[in-house]
């Protein structure tokens, strides 16, 4: 099973960058890869960015290994929002060493 964890749900424009954990609930032998999506009212490249660039990626979990990290970092534009911001990401599709997602 393959999921997506992070320590805070928040941020605001002018924050620092948080990790975001691909998990895998037990270690494989063999690369394990994950499809990203990101989704939200947030624009990227001027409200935020990833570590990989664009709005869809896929993301390798080497075998031996159990967990992956995205860096995401706000960007302060600037700009007055009205009302909150929001950035989705959803796991599409995982292949490799028979993984599943949780949606």
């Amino acid at each position: 099973m393959v999921y997506i964890q992070t320590s805070d749900n928040t941020t605001c424009e002018s924050c620092n960058a948080h990790p975001i954990e691909i998990k895998l609930n037990k270690t494989t032998f063999e690369d394990v890869l994950v499809t990203i999506a990101v989704s939200g009212t947030a624009t990227y490249g001027s409200d935020y960015s990833f570590s990989s660039t664009g709005d869809n990626y896929t993301y390798t979990i080497a075998g031996g290994s159990h967990t992956g990290t995205i860096t995401f970092t706000p960007i302060d534009d600037s700009l007055w929002d009205n009302g909150d911001e929001t950035i989705i990401v959803t796991i599409t599709a995982v292949s490799g060493s028979l993984a599943t997602h949780s949606s």
